[in-house]
């Protein structure tokens, strides 16, 4: 855990955190908050919402690129030459 905060081998080449939702067990902050300032956190804007509020936010919100398709739609987006679909599907009832 220590590595993967402090973005250090083999954390610190990565390119790209997807986070589907910000429940506990798909989004902690200090994971996805990262050190690493050439990765990506695609997420959607409910997520970037809680990244807002982080003391340090200005440092790393050019690293965020929130989307949220509406239900049942998907968006295509390029993100360091890698092309990534998000799909909005219901979560649960």
């Amino acid at each position: 855990m220590k590595k993967l905060l402090n973005a250090e081998s083999p954390f610190n080449n990565i390119d790209i955190i997807t986070v589907s939702h910000k429940h506990m067990d798909h989004f902690n902050e200090e994971i996805h908050i990262l050190n690493n300032s050439k990765g990506k956190i695609i997420c959607p804007k409910q997520v970037e919402e809680i990244l807002k509020k982080n003391p340090n936010y200005s440092k790393f919100k050019q690293n965020i690129i929130a989307i949220t398709p509406g239900l049942f739609e998907d968006t295509t987006i390029n993100v360091s030459d890698i092309k990534v679909m998000a799909l909005r599907l219901e979560h649960s009832h």
